[in-house]
């Protein structure tokens, strides 16, 4: 078994060959989490916190071969949470039972209350929403444009655009977890929200209409330009900024 100490939690854990209770057209995941539950000392899961999607794998869909099963993380305290992953390797055996083979991942343990009061304390003397718009709209965003390229994907040349005040900025959705480990022994949580900054189409130029800012429009022919960051709400501060709203250029 491989456990990490700045996280406390597993890396890995194999060579379990532990038969689980899954009959067909039973969720995949209930069973899975349901034995994980029974080992909170080991495995420090709670399955509700988990993406489970029982419609799409069934016990069923484990076979004679050893196959990984894959799910992330849905919240962390009452927050959305991107970061955390597990897998496990299952099989059918002789008996036609499902069995977990190994077991590994990248996450924390569930939120102990005394840092979920803390969080909800910075948070409520947080910066202000227009003090998070101001800051977002002083960043400026780079960009890499594919003007005049030779050939496609090919990039010709990289910029920065400034916000106008005629932009749209937008807070989408709540505030989401993340976390990073400091590499002292600690890891360390932020809330983030997230902002879209919609570039003006007067403020549209050739290099960002050719750039990786610019996604084709869902609602009508043509594309919008523009830009996201997450913000910290603790601080204030720009955690993470790029170009494109809703796909990926080249």
């Amino acid at each position: 078994m491989m456990w990490h100490d700045d996280r406390g939690t597993l890396t890995h854990i194999q060579d379990l060959e532990i038969v689980l209770p899954c009959d067909d057209n039973t969720p995949l995941w209930q069973a899975v989490f349901a034995f994980l539950e029974e080992h909170p000392d080991i495995f420090q899961v709670d399955g509700a916190q988990w993406i489970q999607e029982p419609e799409a794998t069934q016990c069923q869909h484990v076979t004679e071969s050893i196959k990984t099963f894959n799910t992330s993380r849905a919240e962390l305290g009452d927050w959305a949470v991107f970061r955390d992953a597990l897998n496990v390797r299952l099989y059918r055996n002789d008996q036609n039972e499902v069995v977990m083979r190994s077991m590994g991942g990248t996450y924390l343990p569930a939120m102990p209350q005394a840092i979920y009061e803390e969080i909800e304390s910075c948070l409520a003397n947080g910066p202000a929403p227009e003090v998070l718009e101001d800051k977002a709209r002083a960043e400026s965003y780079p960009y890499i444009s594919y003007l005049g390229a030779n050939q496609i994907c090919m990039p010709a040349f990289m910029g920065d655009y400034a916000p106008d005040p005629a932009d749209v900025l937008e807070f989408t959705g709540d505030g989401q977890v993340d976390w990073y480990e400091a590499g002292d022994g600690t890891v360390v949580v932020t809330i983030d929200q997230r902002v879209e900054l919609i570039v003006d189409e007067a403020n549209v130029t050739e290099a960002l209409a050719a750039s990786n800012a610019a996604c084709p429009d869902e609602m009508q022919p043509g594309i919008i330009v523009g830009f996201w960051a997450y913000l910290d709400l603790v601080d204030g501060t720009v955690a993470n900024k790029g170009a494109g709203l809703g796909c990926i250029v080249c």
